[in-house]
């Protein structure tokens, strides 16, 4: 069943997310006029709202912990991040920016303390969620401490980045990236291992997360189909999971099992068993959307996948 969210959007939705404020499941929301909104999942209410639009497209959004506030952050169309504060009283305050990110914002620790991190096509920046400091954690050309014309296919990209997603996964903050090549998950600045067997990397759309105590990474390919490799080894575990007619617009993650909205208007899941090839449902569960989907979000606490479609949001 298809549950459209009531949003107050003029513009078509274009990035969503959902967290927690407080004790309650929130969603995000950002369209392509820069506006800015978060909703009570269980009610529709409106919670909150951007007290200004930002330049549009909205490019992605998120929600999470700031030591004892709970931050809403977006990514505009040219590139800037902000932040607000979701749960004020007196309205949303900005309390950080920085310009020229192409993918993100997501929420990670960073040296003990609450970040954001985003990235450009070629470096993954994390932006104290407290301070507004930036740091740069790494170079996806693999290029810090080397010379400047300095390549090795072990060790990142050579020509940047076309997809980026970041997760804690083992308790550690690390993060995914693909282009039409290769595909590597990273820690600590530096490639952690390269994914080997699966797709041919022409896909769109990439996350990183647990399932059953595995961390994975999902991936898609040019045939629409989804694709899990372990985060650990490289090693494809899961995969081709079919049945997507149309782009893949956005992948995750719910309990035990793998989520993909497509363009075809309709959201799919694949039930897992630990992540291995032969615990996998082949035929998902199909839930049809009123129109086309342009983003996804599934819920950490729920499992619920939450669909940009047109001006409003669908839970399936």
């Amino acid at each position: 069943m298809s549950l459209p969210l009531p949003v107050e959007h003029d513009g078509l939705v274009t990035a969503v997310a959902a967290g927690l404020l407080r004790d309650r499941e929130v969603v995000v929301t950002g369209d392509e006029s820069g506006a800015v909104r978060w909703w009570d999942a269980a009610t529709g209410a409106l919670v909150g709202r951007a007290g200004e639009d930002l330049p549009g497209p909205v490019r992605g959004v998120a929600i999470g912990d700031a030591g004892s506030a709970t931050l809403v952050a977006a990514l505009d169309g040219d590139g800037f991040l902000t932040a607000w504060d979701a749960g004020t009283t007196a309205g949303p305050r900005e309390i950080s920016c920085l310009r020229g990110a192409d993918f993100g914002p997501y929420f990670l620790p960073h040296r003990g303390r609450p970040a954001i991190v985003v990235a450009t096509s070629w470096a993954v920046r994390a932006v104290d969620a407290v301070t507004g400091h930036s740091e740069e954690l790494g170079d996806v050309r693999g290029r810090i401490g080397r010379p400047p014309d300095y390549y090795d296919e072990r060790d990142g990209h050579e020509a940047g980045m076309s997809r980026f997603a970041a997760a804690v996964v083992g308790g550690e903050p690390v993060w995914a990236t693909s282009d039409t090549f290769s595909q590597y998950v990273w820690s600590g600045g530096r490639v952690r291992c390269t994914l080997t067997g699966g797709p041919d990397l022409e896909g769109t759309a990439l996350a990183l997360g647990t399932v059953h105590g595995r961390a994975v990474v999902v991936n898609t390919d040019g045939a629409h189909s989804v694709w899990l490799h372990d985060a650990g080894s490289g090693a494809a575990v899961a995969g081709p999971l079919t049945g997507c007619a149309g782009e893949i617009v956005g992948v995750g993650l719910a309990p035990g099992a793998v989520v993909a909205a497509s363009r075809d208007g309709a959201v799919r899941r694949w039930a897992l068993d630990g992540g291995r090839p032969g615990g996998t449902r082949r035929e998902p569960a199909v839930a049809r959307l009123p129109g086309e989907p342009a983003a996804l979000a599934v819920s950490p606490l729920t499992g619920r996948a939450w669909t940009a479609v047109g001006t409003t949001v669908v839970a399936t």
